[in-house]
């Protein structure tokens, strides 16, 4: 574990505690000092020790000499802004658990990331659970997590129902990260697939999060989602072949007019709907309210039928996600889950 324990003098409040006093974690009847990055927090040992066995097993190594003044100091690895995060969630954490309150991103990785770190189980399932309603296990959660009125504009945000993490869309590489460092391989067929929509610049070179750190794939990653996109870019081709051929009428009794339109419809679709490699999994509330179907409606029997079709043909797409990221045995292990 990347921390330790030194006979050092703890800082002074006056040194360069400005951060811990802002951020109400510089407690002075605290007992320990953590230093991130120099910046220390004076915290409470009871309050470590009762939310992490990591720290509980270090603190009973504690050595003679290892105190000064009655405060223990520990210096970590990690980020101060991550420290901050982690100590303002064991103490104020209303503050970040308000059922109406979306994390930002940077909250969430950082509480995912120290809470599997330093065995914080109430900090990481919290995260788990809500990144789990923003890459949902299944086709139907996810359409429904997905359908809003900003869905699919075109800006930045990923918009998601209901909001649990504040994500833009180029955090999926956060998440893709998140998955690997945390074990959770079930966020990653979701998180691939809307990665692959990015710009190619952000899949190969990476962004930066909001608290300006670089968020970049692996180079193995970096080729899995390429691939993916290869294969979702032949499924939304394979997806058109219904509108492409006249014989596919359904039983209309216009097919003419009908074809007509559906040609319309994969020109909007390709278009005004979104890449062609990532639409492939459009919610229907697109579909029916506000794409193609809007300005070149079909008779009844032949909207009925695509849409019968397209559901068919995107639940099959779902299911091949796994086969398309490389990730053994979904969609079982998001369901295990």
């Amino acid at each position: 574990m990347s921390f330790s324990i030194a006979p050092q003098q703890p800082r002074t409040q006056s040194e360069d505690a400005t951060r811990a006093l802002e951020a109400g974690l510089w407690l002075e009847d605290g007992n320990v000092v953590l230093i991130a990055e120099d910046t220390p927090f004076k915290v409470h040992r009871n309050v470590l020790c009762h939310n992490s066995q990591v720290f509980r097993d270090k603190f009973s190594q504690v050595v003679q000499g290892s105190e000064n003044n009655g405060a223990l100091i520990v210096a970590l690895s990690d980020a101060w802004k991550d420290v901050q995060y982690m100590l303002s969630a064991l103490y104020y954490g209303g503050k970040y658990f308000s059922t109406d309150k979306p994390l930002s991103f940077a909250v969430a990785s950082a509480l995912l990331r120290l809470g599997t770190k330093y065995n914080i189980v109430h900090l990481r399932d919290e995260v788990v659970a809500r990144l789990k309603q923003c890459f949902p296990p299944s086709l139907e959660d996810f359409n429904n997590c997905y359908a809003g009125p900003k869905a699919y504009d075109d800006d930045d945000s990923l918009a998601c129902i209901p909001e649990a993490i504040q994500l833009q869309k180029t955090d999926v590489i956060g998440v893709i990260n998140l998955a690997r460092l945390c074990d959770l391989p079930f966020l990653l067929p979701p998180a691939f697939y809307i990665c692959s929509a990015l710009d190619l610049d952000d899949i190969f070179e990476g962004v930066q999060d909001e608290d300006g750190r670089l968020m970049k794939l692996s180079p193995e990653d970096i080729y899995t989602c390429i691939r993916g996109r290869e294969d979702l870019i032949r499924a939304n081709l394979e997806c058109m072949e219904i509108f492409a051929f006249p014989e596919n009428s359904f039983g209309c009794a216009a097919p003419f007019i009908c074809n007509v339109r559906e040609q319309a419809f994969i020109h909007k679709w390709w278009t005004e709907g979104g890449r062609i490699d990532t639409i492939v999994l459009v919610s229907p509330d697109w579909v029916e309210r506000r794409g193609p179907l809007i300005d070149s409606p079909l008779c009844i029997l032949c909207r009925s039928a695509v849409l019968k079709y397209m559901d068919a043909f995107r639940q099959l797409v779902w299911n091949s996600l796994g086969e398309y990221f490389s990730v053994p045995d979904w969609p079982i292990i998001a369901n295990a889950e």
